[in-house]
């Protein structure tokens, strides 16, 4: 008798299982497909502390249709320098902004930025060229990794052109 009831538990587990494995994958397309979101995961610390290291993202692919990219939003994109990879950092001047690293701080249209995000001191430390002093071209934006000591963002492959952003994070999890 006791054989039956453990044939039935383990059928009643495999069914609840499968369900959930049913259910997680169903969940997923509809994400995907119905409401825009592509899922990122983060293999580096150069979001620190806001993303940690293996932190996975939900970036909604079709915000920017609607609004304008803002100050502080954490946008995916592919860099100029390798339109293979998506990088996730956070958009830190937008088009017209006239910006400047001085020291350690960064400058937005000659007024100090307080830093609420940023990890470490803002430099181009490690960086061959300063690209980026002066005003933000039409249609781009300056995008840095919070954890500014240890991150490849536009100090590196310079601004980030409006048609390579892929979209804004909307949840890290």
């Amino acid at each position: 008798m006791s054989d039956k009831k453990n044939g039935a538990s383990k059928r009643k587990i495999l069914c609840i299982s499968a369900l959930v494995i049913l259910s997680l994958a169903a969940w997923t397309l509809a994400v995907s497909f119905y409401l825009n979101i592509r899922l990122f995961y983060l293999p580096t610390a150069s979001m620190e502390p806001a993303i940690a290291l293996g932190d996975s993202i939900a970036v909604n692919i079709r915000y920017y249709k609607t609004h304008k990219i803002q100050r502080g939003d954490i946008v995916a994109f592919y860099p100029p320098s390798d339109g293979a990879k998506t990088y996730l950092k956070r958009c830190v001047a937008i088009e017209g902004d006239r910006f400047s690293i001085k020291n350690g701080c960064i400058y937005i249209n000659d007024a100090q930025v307080p830093e609420k995000y940023g990890l470490g001191e803002t430099s181009y430390r490690g960086f061959a060229v300063k690209l980026l002093e002066g005003v933000v071209p039409p249609n781009c934006i300056i995008t840095l990794g919070d954890n500014r000591e240890n991150s490849l963002d536009s100090r590196f492959y310079g601004y980030v052109s409006a048609d390579r952003i892929v979209g804004k994070a909307v949840l890290i999890y």
